[in-house]
């Protein structure tokens, strides 16, 4: 990595989709952008990111992760439920690349 080169908040990322339950079904991103698989889309994005920190071809990929943990977090519903509950994430930190 060059130094200089901005990073990515992966971490964060990370720790966001670690601790959340995943909605089912699909949901749009954007007129051309359909997540069909929850947890495909944010385990591959993710590893993406990893592996390419910083790269600005990858952006897009980093920017997919940004756009769905808003909408996540902007629906209100789905966070009053998982604090009802005590719902913990899907994803165990180790299963992340």
């Amino acid at each position: 990595m060059k130094p200089g080169k901005p990073l990515w908040n992966i971490e964060e990322l990370e720790l966001f989709f670690s601790n959340i339950k995943l909605p089912a079904g699909p949901m749009v991103l954007s007129p051309a952008v359909t997540i069909v698989d929850m947890e495909k889309f944010v385990l591959s994005h993710i590893a993406t990111v990893k592996a390419h920190n910083g790269n600005k071809t990858f952006y897009p990929y980093y920017e997919r992760l940004l756009q769905f943990k808003s909408i996540l977090t902007k629906n209100t519903d789905y966070h009053d439920s998982q604090r009802r509950t005590g719902s913990h994430g899907r994803f165990e930190r180790s299963a992340l690349p």
